[in-house]
């Protein structure tokens, strides 16, 4: 039994022993944390004892904890060994490009510029980009520490165009994206005595280029050329002749035009015609060259500057107009065709008998051209005004100071290109410092010199002057002596109003109504004064106000017309152009239209806040105009033209004047004469056409026999008179009333 026992001990001890060597033991080292397994001697450490640890990558099982000596995990075991588990941190990077998605893991360390970038045929990696809108840009130094999402941003790849101008001008490389045609030039190149034909792509100039064809790749192109022929090229830029502006190139292409003008006072380096009384020849020369280059071709050749004609001044169909430095803003054709003599508003006399012509000097260059090509003269107005007029008493009444004065007007009439001047003393007497007396003596005694002083240069020159109308203006000046001077008296039959009352301050005649005008302050009775002065009628243009002037009330009766001012209330001077936008926006409204038929005078009220107004409109004008005529004055004067940029006014006056200007309304006012078989258009005054007033607004025809009148157009059919009226049909108020002689 004792026996049994010892052989089943012994050969389980065997089996043990057996068993024990048969297995390795391996002790794994992850992460600082050890867990020791039993592998059978003989067999490989299963992969499935390989770590996974998010955030790290498993590298490999190594023999030391310096991770030297790697295992080979295809290594039998046959002892027991310690292995330690080699882990790298890494960063999962999500990059999106061009539609695609790619998953990246990084390690450590590695930076945004280390990250790989996918190559895209015919496009260029921009960067990566923290949003999809390429708003905010990854830094290519920053370093990964995260799980991120880039978005890589490509566009086009860009290529460059090089130009071989083959001795021409140099040519700026031209940079194009791919799948794209270059850009062609804006310029083609340039080489003197050459004229460009075409770009190649090879030397020889066989294989055209017209920028029709993509390349996907840098090229150069290659300019060719034929020979030019210069001849003729000046003649084909300035006329033999010149008449009217030109305009003088500065250049084709890469080439540059030089110009060199004998008389640049004639024709200026823009080419703007400025001519003179007398036909001139100047010289005009052509230097060509290739920008950026020293050699050059030159040109020259002699042209006439054609004299300017002026219109023919016919007395009684005057129009004169002034313009001044503070209004001017160019002229319109519309007033260039219908004066006859523009006066550029102001010289000032200098205590020393010189001229401040200041700030007019630029302007007076522009006019002067301007107005001669439509055959209008332009003249210098010289003002004398308050404190100026002591300069202008001191020079008159100075021997040596008088003739001096006259000369520097007449070399600024030289030197200027002008046809004359126009002297606005206001007024002898006052502000001077000498008695009236004295004054008006001199003011004659100059007059006299500035007249002898024009006349040895040109006896065509005009010597116009601005006196005041009204009951006052006659006493301060010797207009029966001056009349032997003057061509013209522009009467300031305007600023007649009280600057108490809400009166006109341009009435034709004295005003029916209680206290409209203020006595002897209208154009009739002027004229009438004037003319019992000794002033011929055909030597005074009538005064037209192309502005307004307005008071505040003191009662909210008779639209304002007669009633007395607020105390301290003066008139305020509006612009015309002004007017249309303060009171014509609420006629119909707050403000009422009147015209006032017995003194030729329009004015409006405004009932809200009582201010009356008065102006010229273009109803006042045409009966201006057509008075001037009855009356036989040399014409008509306006200030100033500035004051209306509309050309509602100027219309009125070439109508009244029977100028008519083409594709214009006739203004049912006055009278005109017109031709059987004529079509016109007929349109009632601003006040009414342009505001509330046009609703109630209807024309009146009184004979059908020699007219029919359809809406606003009136045929002419048979000789005969007809009258066309405007009137409110609610109110029966004439806006009004054009009188048309068909022959």
């Amino acid at each position: 039994m004792k026996r049994t026992l010892l052989i089943v001990f012994i050969l389980c001890m065997s089996l043990i022993v057996t068993s024990c060597s048969k297995n390795a033991k391996v002790e794994l080292n992850i992460n600082g944390e050890e867990q020791t397994i039993e592998i059978k001697k003989g067999e490989t450490l299963d992969s499935s004892y390989n770590p996974s640890i998010d955030g790290y990558r498993f590298d490999g099982w190594y023999l030391d904890q310096g991770y030297t000596s790697l295992f080979d995990e295809s290594t039998k075991i046959t002892e027991d060994i310690s292995l330690f588990a080699k882990l790298t941190k890494v960063f999962n990077v999500t990059i999106i490009y061009e539609g695609n998605e790619k998953l990246l893991v990084v390690e450590e360390g590695v930076k945004i510029e280390d990250l790989e970038k996918v190559e895209i045929v015919e496009k260029q990696f921009v960067g990566w980009y923290y949003d999809s809108e390429f708003k905010k840009f990854a830094a290519v130094k920053t370093i990964i520490t995260e799980d991120i999402t880039l978005y890589g941003k490509y566009i086009d790849k860009v290529y460059t165009l090089s130009f071989d101008t083959d001795g021409g001008c140099e040519m700026k490389d031209v940079k194009f994206s791919s799948g794209k045609v270059p850009e062609e030039p804006l310029l083609n190149p340039s080489k003197l005595g050459y004229e460009f034909s075409h770009w190649s792509l090879d030397k020889e100039g066989k294989e055209v280029y017209n920028f029709t064809t993509v390349i996907n790749d840098d090229f150069t192109l290659y300019a060719n050329y034929v020979e030019a022929d210069y001849t003729g090229l000046l003649d084909n830029i300035v006329p033999d002749v010149i008449d009217t502006d030109i305009t003088l190139p500065i250049g084709v292409d890469y080439l540059e035009y030089n110009w060199k003008i004998s008389d640049p006072s004639l024709l200026t380096y823009e080419g703007v015609y400025n001519p003179d009384l007398t036909d001139k020849e100047i010289s005009v020369q052509l230097t060509i060259n290739v920008k950026g280059q020293e050699e050059t071709l030159m040109f020259e050749k002699n042209v006439k500057i054609k004299k300017y004609e002026l219109k023919e001044l016919i007395v009684g169909d005057v129009v004169a107009g002034y313009t001044s430095s503070w209004y001017y803003s160019g002229y319109s054709e519309e007033v260039l065709k219908t004066v006859d003599i523009l006066n550029i508003s102001f010289a000032y006399v200098k205590e020393d008998g010189t001229l401040n012509i200041n700030d007019i000097a630029e302007m007076l260059k522009e006019t002067v051209g301007a107005g001669h090509k439509y055959g209008v003269r332009v003249c210098l107005s010289i003002q004398g005004y308050g404190e100026d007029t002591k300069n202008f008493s001191n020079c008159a009444a100075d021997d040596t100071l008088r003739v001096k004065l006259a000369k520097s007007m007449v070399d600024a009439v030289i030197k200027y290109k002008l046809d004359g001047l126009d002297i606005d003393w206001e007024y002898p007497g006052s502000y001077s410092g000498r008695g009236l007396a004295e004054d008006r003596a001199n003011y004659t005694l100059l007059i006299k010199e500035i007249r002898k002083q024009l006349d040895a240069i040109n006896k065509d020159y005009l010597l116009t002057s601005a006196i005041p109308a009204g009951p006052w203006g006659h006493d301060r000046f010797e207009l029966d002596k001056l009349v032997n001077y003057f061509d013209f008296i522009n009467m300031m039959s305007y600023d007649l109003n009280s600057s108490s009352f809400g009166t006109h301050h341009a009435a034709l005649y004295p005003s029916t109504i209680s206290s409209g005008t203020v006595g002897g302050c209208s154009v009739d009775e002027t004229l009438t004064l004037w003319m019992s002065k000794g002033v011929p009628a055909s030597k005074i243009c009538l005064g037209i106000a192309f502005y307004g002037k307005d008071i505040k009330t003191r009662a909210n009766s008779k639209n304002g017309l007669g009633v007395s001012g607020v105390t301290g209330g003066v008139y305020q001077n509006s612009t015309y152009e002004k007017v249309c936008g303060t009171y014509f926006s609420k006629i119909g409204q707050t403000v009422n239209y009147n015209f006032d038929y017995s003194a030729c005078a329009p004015y409006m009220f405004n009932t809200e806040t009582r201010m009356f107004f008065t102006y010229d409109n273009e109803l006042s004008i045409i009966n201006k105009c057509e008075y001037a005529k009855e009356k036989g004055l040399g014409g008509v004067m306006i200030w100033e033209i500035g004051e209306d940029n509309t050309n509602t006014l100027i219309t009125a006056v070439a109508q009244g004047m029977e100028r008519l200007l083409d594709g214009k309304e006739i203004i049912v006012g006055g009278t005109n004469t017109f031709n059987v078989g004529d079509e016109i258009n007929i349109k009632a005054v601003k006040e009414v056409v342009d505001t509330a007033l046009k609703e109630k607004l209807v024309y009146n025809i009184d004979n059908t026999q020699v007219a029919t009148l359809d809406g606003n157009t009136l045929k002419l059919i048979k000789e005969g008179t007809v009258t066309i009226t405007a009137i409110n049909k609610e109110t029966n108020d004439v806006y009004g009333t054009l009188v048309i002689i068909i022959k």
